[in-house]
C-alpha cells in the first residue's frame, strides 16, 4: 500500500501511474480527505490541551467557581468526541480509498493495452520440452485419488 504522504507529496506522479495501471481511483477525493483528517487531528490536539489546562484549574478552584469550569469542560468534552466521531469516519473513507490504490509501475515500464503489450525482459534457461502432453495439476491430482471434486460438499449445519 502506497503512503498518503508520498501521493500528497506526488500527486502528478501518482495521479500518471495510476493512469497506466488503468486504475479509476480518485486522488483527488483522498487528498481532501486527508487534508480533513489533518485538521481535525490538529483540532483535536488543541481541544485536549485546553481541557488539560482546564483540569489543571478546576484542581485550585472551589464552589461556584469550580461548578461553572466544571460545566464548561463537559461542553469542551462534547465538542472533543464530535471531532473523534468525525474523524474516526473520515479515516475509514481514507482506509478504503488507499485499499483501491495499487502500487505505482516504475518509470520506464512500457505502457500498453493489456497483458499482451508486456516486454519481455530476460529468458532464463531452456524451455522444458516434453515428449508428451503434459497434464495440469487437476488431473494429476484426481488421478492420484487426493482430490475428490465429485463428492458432495458435507453440510455441517442446517439452512
Amino acid at each position: 500500500m502506497l503512503d498518503i504522504k508520498y501521493i500528497r507529496d506526488n500527486k502528478e506522479s501518482a495521479m500518471d501511474g495510476l493512469r497506466k495501471k488503468k486504475c479509476k481511483a480518485d486522488i483527488g477525493k483522498l487528498i481532501d480527505l486527508d487534508e480533513k483528517r489533518r485538521e481535525l487531528i490538529q483540532r483535536s490536539e488543541h481541544l485536549k490541551a485546553e481541557q488539560n489546562e482546564a483540569s489543571k484549574k478546576i484542581a485550585k478552584l472551589f464552589g461556584a467557581e469550580k461548578k461553572d469550569e466544571i460545566e464548561k469542560m463537559s461542553a469542551l468534552k462534547e465538542k472533543l468526541s464530535a471531532i473523534e466521531d468525525d474523524l474516526s469516519g473520515i479515516q475509514e473513507e481514507i482506509s478504503e480509498l488507499m485499499r483501491l490504490i495499487p502500487n505505482l509501475p516504475q518509470d520506464d515500464v512500457p505502457e500498453g493495452k493489456d497483458e499482451k503489450d508486456n516486454v519481455v525482459l530476460r529468458e532464463v534457461g531452456d524451455k522444458t520440452k516434453f515428449g508428451f502432453a503434459p497434464k495440469d495439476y487437476l488431473t494429476i491430482a484426481q488421478n492420484l485419488d487426493i482430490i475428490d471434486v465429485d463428492r458432495q460438499p458435507i453440510r455441517l449445519f442446517k439452512k
